[in-house]
């Protein structure tokens, strides 16, 4: 027959004379739907289902499609016949894309597919604040304000630079099968799908209960199921002096919540960790966000120094000595900040074979986190926290370890930057600018985030993440 059936799924999976009651049933029916299509004489009732996807199989673009891209190559080989020239340099013509044809859709079966789910809505933030602002003399002011954001619809962060939701995710209701997911059980795709883990005349059982059987994975690109909402107290003092002095503290003390945090870590090394461990159950993702700087304070300051000609210091020299003396300048910054919350991770066990996200540890309940030492003992790098707090999950099950652990926190920054500069008038139109800074001047270690993955190292510090003590000097001329 001309017309080849497609199979959607009713309710339960009959192989045999057994029935698998925990399995969908299949069975073939005419349809232009999306899926595999089996000869009308074929008794097999195949399991395949038409997932919710846009137009093309994309991953982030349609060209990224297996139905709108195919790639052609061509070699040549030292000392062998030259078969690609510059007057000829596809001598084979060019590999076109399947296109949207049965053959096209079937060489996808097997393998992980993704997609954008259409019509989904735009990301955005809603923002607002209060603020009082009080003079509290002639020369000092002070500003509080509360303020507030919320984010809804933002994109799902997965791995390192990557978004996704990977929607065929073994439902939760069979984890507790266990180890009975993979038992082997005759393969109603054999001879129909070649590719995964269908090439055999049987397959564990888990496979059949994904949501989309026919594909290893199905991944939501780009899922904007992800919100935050942030709250915060903000506290600004500043004061004027003589001499064009000034001295002002700024104090942040905030939350900010989420379910998902960064998808560009290429950029900052935070990524692949924090990230969806059930696909299917978002709200218990929602946790402290990587991001929650819970206290930020910096106090800047600055003064003109009252040395040389007419100040109040060596107010009587003259000519070369008041050029060195005189018409310096002193500035700083000191930030003083709390650290960072840290998110742990597990390694894969049974239920990653089925789609789960990145599985996290197991918490004992009523365990003490903290560690003891100063936070630049060699006791606390090799142990920043109790890491016997935290346990390996069962072999099918998720931990109970939140997405980013609200007691765990790498070490707070402690910084101050100062600079000393003066300017020199050499000619009316000659001026020349001689700057010095120092950053970090107390040569502050910051350690970085210890390991965050159970195993050996679980727990270590390695390195610091900022840079030693550092002195620079510039020169400037301006004509």
């Amino acid at each position: 027959m001309d017309e080849q059936p497609t199979f959607r799924p009713s309710g339960k999976y009959l192989s045999g004379s057994r029935e698998h009651k925990r399995v969908r049933r299949w069975r073939c029916q005419e349809s232009t739907e999306l899926g595999q299509s089996c000869p009308i004489s074929s008794q097999v009732a195949v399991p395949v289902t038409s997932p919710r996807l846009p137009a093309e199989i994309t991953a982030d673009s349609p060209g990224n499609s297996p139905i709108n891209s195919a790639g052609t190559s061509v070699g040549n080989t030292p000392g062998a016949p030259l078969l690609a020239t510059v007057d000829n340099p596809l001598p084979n013509g060019i590999n076109l894309p399947s296109g949207r044809t049965q053959a096209g859709l079937n060489a996808a079966l097997g393998q992980g597919i993704g997609g954008r789910i259409p019509d989904q809505s735009y990301g955005y933030s809603q923002q607002w604040n209060l603020a009082v602002e009080r003079a509290l003399d002639h020369a000092t002011t002070a500003v509080v304000a509360y303020a507030g954001s919320k984010g809804t619809h933002l994109i799902l962060s997965q791995g390192y630079t990557g978004t996704g939701l990977n929607l065929n995710q073994l439902p939760d209701q069979y984890d507790a099968l266990g180890s009975t997911l993979l038992t082997q059980v005759p393969n109603p795709f054999s001879g129909i799908i070649h590719a995964g883990p269908y090439g055999s005349p049987t397959v564990a059982e888990g496979y059949l209960l994904e949501p989309h059987p026919q594909y290893t994975s199905v991944s939501q690109v780009v899922p904007r199921d992800g919100d935050s909402t942030y709250n915060a107290l903000q506290v600004t003092v500043t004061r004027h002096f003589a001499h064009s002095g000034i001295l002002q503290g700024a104090y942040t003390w905030s939350k900010l919540l989420s379910n998902t945090d960064n998808t560009s870590a290429f950029q900052d090394g935070q990524g692949g960790i924090g990230v969806v461990q059930d696909n299917t159950n978002l709200k218990a993702e929602k946790s402290l966000s990587q991001q929650d700087l819970a206290n930020n304070l910096v106090i800047n300051y600055g003064i003109d120094l009252p040395f040389g000609h007419g100040e109040k210091y060596f107010s009587g020299v003259n000519g070369i000595a008041n050029s060195i003396i005189g018409g310096w300048r002193f500035n700083g910054i000191t930030t003083l900040r709390s650290g960072l919350p840290i998110a742990l991770v597990a390694n894969g066990n049974g239920l990653s074979q089925f789609g789960a996200g990145a599985i996290r540890p197991n918490y004992t309940s009523g365990c003490d986190k903290s560690s003891p030492g100063s936070p630049h003992s060699p006791a606390r790098a090799e142990m920043w926290f109790n890491t016997s707090c935290y346990s390996e999950p069962a072999d099918f099950a998720f931990g109970n370890e939140p997405r980013v652990d609200p007691q765990l926190k790498t070490e707070g920054e402690d910084n101050w930057d100062m600079s000393f500069n003066k300017n020199f008038t050499l000619t009316e139109q000659l001026k020349l600018r001689f700057t010095s800074e120092i950053f970090d001047i107390f040569n502050h270690a910051q350690f970085a985030e210890p390991n965050v993955g159970l195993g050996p190292s679980f727990g270590q510090i390695t390195h610091q993440v900022n840079l030693p003590r550092t002195v620079q000097f510039a020169l400037r001329i301006s004509f």
